[in-house]
């Protein structure tokens, strides 16, 4: 996993399109210490290399068929944040919900109301899966952080992107949101190819 030079990529490739494009945030930093060993292997690999990511672009004329700005959003945690108890906001002790949600920790939370993680448990997996934040079950994208890492910088954060994530594994669901997605990232991204991100899934998803 490069999650730096992927990051330097995406840096790039944001300030060249600074005449469509503004960032409101960007927040990363190189590491600076060895990550806990109780993180599954590939959240260490991208921990060994950056401490966190964050990462927030708007368009800045183009906007979508309600006249919104689109928007692309990264929060990936630093390892002492996604290690703490997460209850209050993932989980709440008098609301009924899988008993998993009591170790389920958040890795990218990109906004208030929704984020991806994963269950830590002496598995040691980094089965990401997709919770929207007042739901009592997180949704499985399939995905390993590795491949979830590659899938967020080849959409480059695209807000909401793992609701198509959800649609491509399960055959159904909003197509309203992969109808946007289709729709307005090759507009802001003119390299962006759908049937390369759908067969980039197809590579990295667990069978």
């Amino acid at each position: 996993m490069e999650a730096k030079n992927s990051r330097d990529k995406l840096d790039d490739e944001i300030y060249a399109l600074k005449n469509t494009l503004t960032i409101t945030k960007f927040n990363s930093k190189n590491a600076s210490s060895e990550p806990s060993e109780s993180l599954p292997g590939t959240l260490k690999d991208f921990y060994k290399s950056l401490s966190h990511l964050e990462y927030n672009w708007d368009t800045i004329e183009l906007v979508d068929e309600s006249g919104i700005k689109l928007k692309g959003r990264i929060n990936i945690l630093k390892a002492e944040e996604v290690l703490h108890d997460w209850e209050g906001t993932v989980y709440f002790k008098d609301i009924d919900h899988y008993d998993y949600m009591e170790n389920f920790k958040v890795v990218d939370y990109f906004v208030s109301e929704a984020c991806v993680g994963y269950i830590h448990d002496e598995n040691k997996s980094d089965y990401m899966r997709f919770l929207s934040l007042g739901d009592t079950e997180a949704k499985p994208l399939s995905l390993d952080f590795a491949g979830y890492i590659e899938l967020l910088f080849a959409c480059r954060g695209f807000l909401y992107w793992q609701l198509v994530i959800l649609n491509l594994r399960n055959g159904k669901g909003d197509e309203s949101v992969v109808e946007k997605f289709k729709t307005y990232m090759p507009q802001i991204f003119p390299d962006f190819k759908w049937e390369e991100f759908v067969a980039l899934y197809e590579k990295v998803r667990i069978k």
